[in-house]
């Protein structure tokens, strides 16, 4: 057991690295094609076709792929008023029980969003824009970022549980 949770853990870690740098790389592309579509339309008076609609289709990439290593590194929002005032087993059930909640409503909302963008993917949905742009490239970043977030609470739950049963602090 403790090796499939190892390998879990080193698939999980791989994962989030990978999506962050992904999420980095569309920020950095979104960056550079906002300055250059502003030179090309004040300098040049030719912007770039569809540039707005294009931003809308990586914006997804930069918000979802990064919440998972968000929850690992500790940064999305805790309020620890009641959970730091017990000690033991009783806390580690406090900071376990978020996580199982977390874990089935990341997964409900991975499965959500995975129909509609294979329901988009399906029929090809386009924006109007002045070229042609599908709708799906920026829906897929939904259930990719939301999956992994689910695998990550459901990592941090079973770290957790272990704990519980093994009397022992999480490992961060």
């Amino acid at each position: 057991m403790n090796k499939i949770v190892a390998y879990s853990d080193k698939v999980i870690r791989f994962l989030r690295i990978t999506f962050v740098g992904i999420s980095g790389l569309a920020l950095l592309g979104l960056t550079l094609m906002t300055t250059a579509d502003t030179f090309m339309r004040f300098v040049l008076n030719a912007p770039f076709p569809a540039s707005v609609e294009i931003s809308q289709l990586i914006q997804p990439y930069i918000v979802f792929l990064p919440f998972a290593y968000a929850l690992h590194m500790g940064s999305h929002v805790r309020v620890t008023l009641i959970t730091e005032r017990f000690s033991g087993r009783v806390r580690l059930f406090l900071e376990f029980l978020p996580f199982l909640i977390g874990t089935i409503f990341f997964a409900v909302m991975t499965y959500i969003s995975w129909i509609r963008f294979s329901a988009s993917f399906r029929i090809q949905e386009t924006m109007l824009a002045a070229i042609r742009l599908y709708w799906w490239v920026g829906k897929m970043a939904m259930p990719i970022g939301l999956g992994l977030m689910t695998l990550e609470c459901l990592n941090k739950s079973i770290q957790t549980f272990n704990a519980i049963i093994n009397n022992k602090q999480v490992v961060e």
